[in-house]
């Protein structure tokens, strides 16, 4: 039922951007003459078995189990300066002589993007992406969870010449029997390129902040991470990482 709400309430949203969009482009017919519309839809049905000595190179027991397995996605360009996408996928595994090991994973994808500035040699885009999991035990109660994240982030984009992006990550995870594992996770990430000497060289870096809140050891964690890298458009010649 959660998902089902989720679900309503993200595809409203994208209806509702994709008219404020569309009446973008009908009063300006400068970006009107650029409109492109297309449609992508995918998907796939997979079922067979399989071992866990496949999945884990380390894993000492060879358990065989039964699978299924279904993914749907389906995309659109509503508006030159809109898009978005929604996807579905479902996992499914079923052990071979036991079944206190029997799963199923629902997966649910939304996302979109608007430029709110869109010229032929600049463009200012904002990103939404969202993903709702449920991870089910038939058997371990204890270990069955569901995990909501939300990843907005903001792009300056200067053609041939720099990117700056700002993008914030949350991520929470319940569980069913209890919230002593309860997890919430929190992260904002700046990264940035530019090219130099007409675009022989690139320099690249990002610099993340990661908090996470765990119930379970009642303590907060914070990492940071950075990186500096310079490259040619082949190979990379120097690389800086701090965690």
């Amino acid at each position: 039922m959660k998902i089902i709400n989720i679900s309503i309430n993200i595809f409203i949203s994208l209806i509702i951007l994709s008219l404020i969009a569309s009446a973008d482009e009908i009063s300006n017919p400068d970006i009107q003459s650029e409109k492109i519309s297309r449609n992508e839809m995918s998907g796939y049905l997979e079922a067979g078995k399989r071992s866990t000595a496949l999945d884990y190179v380390e894993e000492d027991s060879d358990a065989d189990y039964s699978y299924t397995n279904y993914q749907f996605r389906f995309k659109q360009n509503i508006a030159s300066r809109f898009s978005y996408d929604l996807s579905s996928f479902q996992y499914k595994k079923d052990y071979d002589g036991s079944d206190v090991l029997d799963n199923e994973s629902k997966i649910f994808k939304a996302g979109g993007s608007y430029y709110i500035n869109k010229q032929k040699e600049k463009s200012l885009k904002f990103d939404m992406k969202f993903q709702y999991k449920e991870k089910n035990y038939y058997n371990i109660p204890e270990k069955e969870y569901n995990q909501l994240t939300a990843l907005p982030s903001l792009k300056f984009k200067k053609e041939d010449f720099y990117a700056v992006s700002l993008s914030i990550g949350l991520n929470r995870y319940d569980y069913i029997t209890g919230d002593k594992n309860d997890q919430f996770k929190y992260s904002s990430k700046l990264d940035f390129y530019r090219y130099f000497i007409e675009k022989k060289f690139m320099l690249s870096g990002y610099e993340e902040v990661e908090f996470l809140d765990n119930k379970q050891t009642d303590r907060d964690r914070v990492k940071n991470n950075l990186m500096l890298g310079l490259m040619n458009i082949t190979n990379m010649i120097l690389r800086l990482s701090i965690n």
